[in-house]
């Protein structure tokens, strides 16, 4: 996978990350809004890592079982961006649960959206990820 941001080229992302199109590590505070039976439900998570397809969050309480999710993900500094998702996968912990979400019938301008704000909230950490294997 190729990405290209402010001019540059990439193709790292995770290491060992077998999907099409690597994810950004990216472990950030979050929040998840979700409506839900007439009522609007915040989830405290933690976003690990993020692509234009899906996204790994890390949440203390269970999100409701739907087969399509419409929620917005909130970034530290209120930047966010609203999708349709679907729980792929989940793992119970100890203490929380793992969710591997699916981004689906995505327009353009939202995964722009999402490009622009992985850009300026994580671009310095994103440039750290590339350089970390070479000496």
């Amino acid at each position: 996978a190729v990405l290209i941001i402010d001019g540059f080229y990439t193709n790292i992302l995770m290491d060992n990350e077998q999907r099409g199109l690597k994810r950004w590590e990216i472990n950030s505070p979050a929040r998840i809004r979700l409506r839900y039976k007439n009522s609007v439900k915040n989830f405290e998570c933690i976003i690990k890592n993020i692509n234009f397809k899906g996204f790994y969050a890390f949440l203390k309480k269970e999100l409701p079982e739907l087969e399509i999710l419409k929620l917005t993900v909130i970034l530290p500094n209120n930047d966010s961006f609203t999708a349709k998702t679907k729980v792929i996968w989940k793992k119970a912990l100890p203490d929380g649960i793992l969710y591997g979400f699916s981004l689906v019938a995505m327009k353009d301008s939202q995964r722009n959206s999402i490009y622009q704000l992985i850009n300026k909230n994580y671009f310095p950490d994103l440039v750290k990820q590339w350089w970390k294997d070479i000496k």
